[in-house]
């Protein structure tokens, strides 16, 4: 049986994907993980996957990786390569305010992160907002400016005065739009509000004011986020296709 050379193979396989040949380096990667008796997972696999358009396959791939790398370098190494992509195939894509509660600080600021290197404007208070001045100003400002609020919906978040006003900030903005358009003065996209769940409160336990308002969309599933590596990939995936302009 003719031994295969990993190193050989794997500095093609990767000299493919630097080049954008991405079905040819899957191949490859695929040849590699079938003949390692180990059948460790390569991130090259993940990232051809991912650039082909097999979404759910990338996914499930991506978590195999849980245990066997640090987890921050994962994120760090794909989020690298999809700001290559978009570089490659530039995306118009909507600004977007980021709406949480501190108690979900490192959801919030993993995304921030992650958007912003996919070449999303994103605007987070503890980044953007400026030294002196009001700091209800500001939100109120940045929500009329940015086209997109990513409401992280959890229990903190929902019961947290300050995020249930810049929801009412968000749906008064929808509405405004809305009415705009009626009177032939918007043409836009009136959605404004891209709600995002870490739990099951904003359906069994929120009674704001503006339930209605939120629970009528599409709620991003981000539970077991941490746990489950394949559902934050999923996430970040949707909300580029979801915050790309038609």
């Amino acid at each position: 049986m003719t031994s295969i050379n990993f190193d050989e193979l794997f500095d093609e396989a990767e000299g493919l994907l630097e080049a954008g040949d991405y079905k040819s380096a899957l191949v490859l990667y695929d040849r590699i993980e079938k003949a390692d008796d180990h059948h460790i997972p390569t991130m090259g696999r993940v990232k051809a996957l991912w650039a082909l358009g097999y979404v759910k396959e990338a996914a499930e791939h991506y978590n195999k990786f849980v245990g066997l790398y640090p987890f921050d370098d994962m994120v760090s190494d794909f989020a690298n390569f999809v700001v290559k992509l978009t570089q490659e195939k530039p995306m118009r894509l909507y600004s977007c305010f980021i709406s949480y509660s501190t108690e979900d600080e490192n959801f919030a600021s993993r995304l921030y992160n992650d958007l912003q290197a996919s070449g999303i404007n994103c605007w987070k208070w503890n980044h953007d907002a400026r030294t002196g001045r009001d700091l209800w100003a500001e939100i109120t400002d940045a929500i009329r400016k940015h086209e997109k609020v990513v409401l992280i919906a959890s229990q903190y978040s929902l019961s947290s005065p300050a995020v249930n006003k810049e929801i009412e900030r968000a749906v008064q903005l929808e509405e405004e739009r809305e009415r705009k358009k009626l009177n032939g003065q918007y043409y836009g996209d009136t959605n404004v509000i891209f709600p995002v769940s870490l739990d099951d409160y904003i359906f069994t336990g929120w009674d704001g004011a503006r339930k209605s308002d939120i629970i009528r969309k599409v709620v991003a599933d981000a539970r077991e986020w941490l746990s489950e590596p394949s559902k934050y990939l999923d996430l970040v995936k949707k909300l580029l296709r979801d915050l790309r302009r038609d």
